[in-house]
């Protein structure tokens, strides 16, 4: 059996202002763009059509519908599209970035939710033998993801509104390093490494699943109030 656990990540990206060995490179610098743009595109298509983000973040994201739903919405919101530039992208990183911004916009002048009542997402698990490290590394970063949204909550929220590769992007992964060294597995194993762009990502990802469960668990207990 294979614990996921036995797996260290490697955070390859520096956190205070020092480019990602990554992107170093200037041949970079068309996709650092286009990430940015990205990221406007999802907070445009987060403010003008709410109501049909959040219906495509419900469904399940690998359906035939929700592929339907979710090219649509990126159809009907290309007036998002900044002038002059050419987006490619794929589903879930569609998804993911949906998910920052309508966390972003929903939590800029309130209370961050309480979630330590929603239930663990991401269990500490043990895997048949002869898993693919490619599933093993899923289910530690979603684990990881988990601990640090969790942990820090304001912190997590405060990274979405910030613009990929910038200097404030860099200050929100400074104020979360110690909750991502907390989060990080102390086992000895095989090692492998995320860019800040793909723990961005998941940590959106998980943090928009633990509001929405949140968010069930309030309306649940709601309704059971009112019925008494």
């Amino acid at each position: 059996m294979k614990p996921v656990f036995a797996f260290i990540l490697v955070a390859m990206m520096v956190m205070g202002g020092v480019d990602d060995p990554a992107y170093a490179q200037s041949s970079q610098a068309s996709e650092r763009q286009a990430v940015t743009h990205f990221w406007r595109f999802a907070n445009c298509v987060a403010k003008n059509d709410r109501r049909r983000a959040e219906d495509v973040l419900i469904g399940a994201d690998n359906s035939d519908e929700n592929v339907k739903m979710t090219k649509s919405l990126a159809t009907k919101n290309r007036g998002c599209i900044p002038a002059g530039s050419e987006m490619k992208f794929s589903g879930s990183l569609f998804r993911a970035a949906l998910s920052g911004a309508l966390l972003s916009r929903k939590y800029r002048n309130n209370a961050v939710g309480d979630y330590s009542s929603v239930e663990p997402l991401y269990r500490v698990t043990t895997l048949a033998d002869g898993t693919s490290d490619a599933v093993v590394k899923d289910i530690a970063l979603k684990q990881f993801s988990e601990c640090v949204s969790r942990m820090a909550p304001a912190k997590t929220l405060a990274l979405f509104g910030t613009k990929p590769y910038s200097n404030d992007e860099d200050a929100a992964f400074a104020s979360l390093q110690a909750e991502m060294s907390h989060c990080l597995p102390v086992s000895e194993g095989q090692q492998f490494g995320f860019t800040r762009l793909e723990l961005r990502t998941l940590l959106a990802e998980v943090a928009y699943e633990l509001d929405m469960k949140l968010a069930l668990g309030m309306k649940a207990t709601e309704t059971t109030e009112a019925q008494n």
